[in-house]
Order: structure tokens, then C-alpha cells, then sequence
């Protein structure tokens, strides 16, 4: 952002306010392009890949973006990233299996969980008994729909010296899936 300070002689407060307000607009007009993928449309759009994992309708991750430091001490902690060690706004993104982004939840600041982003979103009332989502290991979902499977990659628990046989295995045919979204949210 400094160098398009310099550029446009603006400062870094005044184009931190212009791209939040951009965002904010952006996230308005592509919400109507996210078109959620219908139960039916699932199966019929499915790669070779998920055959293990046939009810998968949407792969979620979230994403961060760094922003300046805010001067306000309560924005640099509702901004702060324990992750990335920096002040960041957040967002969860889904894709279909095939790599189409039909879902983003709204953006919040750094120091929100994964976990409460998805929570607080609109994700839970599109989801239906028998389906199924894709998730990394920091999502841990307390208040999951009935009849919602997710798949997540098992993690080594502490204290445990290695991950049992059936947990790699488990987490190289879930990690085979994790690329779609990947490679759609590259940070």
C-alpha cells in the first residue's frame, strides 16, 4: 500500500479506508454471482477424484489479507492474526469440488476463529441431512447440522510420537481434495 500511496499521494489511513470500502462493495455485487450448488447438481458435477467423498458439495478455507496496523487499540485487537502474526481481515471461502467459489462468508477481522466466521455466516441454513463438506484440521465445528458429514484430515493428537497407519491414509485422500480450494484462495 505504500507504493500506491506514493503513486496517488494519498495516505495509508485514506487507502485502508478505500479498499475496506471496496471490499464491502464487492462482496454486495459478486454475492448474487455465488450461486450455491444444488443437491442434484452435486453428484453430476463430481471428479474422479471424490469418489471416496460423493456427498461433498462445498471444500472450505479461509483466507487472510494483511492490512496496515490500525491506530486504535481495539481495532488492532479485533484485526490482530495469532496466525500470521499480523493485523489481517479474514474470510471463509467455499468451492464446489470442481473449483467453482460458490460460497464467502462475511469478511471479519484477523483475531475471528474459522470457526465463528462460518458460524455466524448464512453456510449452516444451505446445508442439508446427507450432505457433505471438505474442511482443514482448525475447523472444528461444535454446532454442526444433523446429517452434515465433514471431512477433515485427522492430526496428530500431543503427546502421540506418530499418526497411526489409517490417519495417513485418511489424511492423503482427504489432502488430495484440499488442492481445489488451494489453488482458488492462493494467499
Amino acid at each position: 500500500m505504500a507504493c500506491l500511496g506514493e503513486r496517488y499521494l494519498a495516505t495509508l489511513a485514506s487507502l485502508s479506508k478505500v479498499f475496506t470500502t471496496w471490499i464491502n462493495f464487492l462482496h454486495i455485487k459478486l454475492k448474487e454471482m455465488t450461486a450455491f450448488p444444488t443437491v442434484e447438481q452435486t453428484p453430476a458435477n463430481l471428479p474422479r477424484a471424490f469418489t471416496k467423498f460423493q456427498n461433498t458439495r462445498l471444500v472450505l478455507d479461509a483466507t487472510e489479507v494483511l492490512v496496515q496496523r490500525p491506530s486504535l487499540l481495539s481495532a488492532q485487537r479485533q484485526t490482530f492474526s495469532s496466525y500470521k502474526h499480523y493485523n489481517t481481515y479474514k474470510v471463509v471461502v467455499g468451492c464446489t469440488p470442481v473449483g467453482y467459489i460458490s460460497f464467502v462468508a462475511r469478511l471479519w477481522g484477523g483475531s475471528v476463529s474459522d470457526v465463528h466466521i462460518v458460524e455466524k455466516s448464512s453456510l449452516f441454513d444451505r446445508l442439508y441431512a446427507g450432505d457433505g463438506i471438505m474442511v482443514d484440521k482448525g475447523f472444528n465445528f461444535p454446532r454442526i447440522p444433523a446429517g452434515v458429514d465433514v471431512y477433515s484430515p485427522p492430526f496428530r493428537v500431543r503427546g502421540e510420537r506418530q499418526m497411526s497407519r489409517n490417519a495417513v491414509v485418511k489424511t492423503r485422500e482427504v489432502a488430495m481434495q484440499g488442492f481445489m480450494l488451494n489453488g482458488s484462495s492462493d494467499e
